[in-house]
């Protein structure tokens, strides 16, 4: 009889094991689809914030190839403040900046163009915002600086033309302001390091309008 009574209690506890064992597989099984829903709508969520964005830069530019500037500039940093972390306000920063230059704001480009850098930005992006902050510096009387920032430009380029070519405008910016050494330093590293670019034609002829050596 107690055996009996070992046997019933022994298979009690393997009855009340599998009813929590199968009760856990539910909660973890309901659990992963919790889960799997969630990482769905933040996707999906993602994925419409970037068509929208994307449809707003187009708006803005469209603005802006139509000679509107002002409209372009609001438009354009309605992106960068209405979707922020999406490429479409990566691509609204720069092209405002843009706008920015030709309607004369150079110092306020290059002052956008140095905060949004702060915010370490993609390479390739900020290869771009870098020459844009060339260029406004550039206008601003500031050759020296320009030509650090294209300079960055190129160690930030993905691909060599890209590189070669930032580099080219570096050199213009250091001879205007007066450093021809540094110029032809840089014109040199476009042809050692960059031979199977276009740039290098043009390296070579400013390197010997300058009066230096290959």
């Amino acid at each position: 009889m107690a055996e009996g009574s070992d046997t019933q209690a022994t298979d009690e506890g393997v009855v009340e094991w599998i009813v929590h064992r199968k009760r856990g597989l539910t909660i973890g099984a309901a659990s992963l689809a919790a889960i799997a829903v969630v990482a769905w709508f933040m996707v999906t969520s993602a994925q419409r914030k970037e068509a929208f964005a994307a449809q707003a830069l187009d708006g803005a530019r469209q603005a802006s190839e139509a000679g509107n500037l002002p409209l372009a500039a609001t438009e354009l940093q309605r992106v960068v403040d209405t979707y922020r972390g999406t490429t479409a306000a990566l691509e609204a920063t720069l092209s405002l900046n843009v706008v920015r230059m030709a309607s004369g704001q150079d110092q306020l480009a290059a002052d956008g163009l140095q905060a949004f850098l702060e915010k370490n930005p993609p390479k390739e992006v900020a290869s771009r915002a870098n020459l844009l902050l060339g260029g406004a510096l550039e206008n601003l009387g500031r050759p020296a600086e320009a030509a650090a920032a294209y300079e960055k430009a190129a160690e930030l380029a993905p691909m060599d033309f890209a590189k070669a070519d930032a580099l080219l405008q570096a050199a213009r910016a250091y001879s205007t302001s007066g450093d021809t050494g540094r110029a032809a330093a840089v014109l040199r590293s476009i042809i050692q390091d960059f031979p199977e670019t276009a740039a290098v034609v043009e390296a070579e002829v400013r390197l010997g309008e300058m009066g230096g050596s290959v």
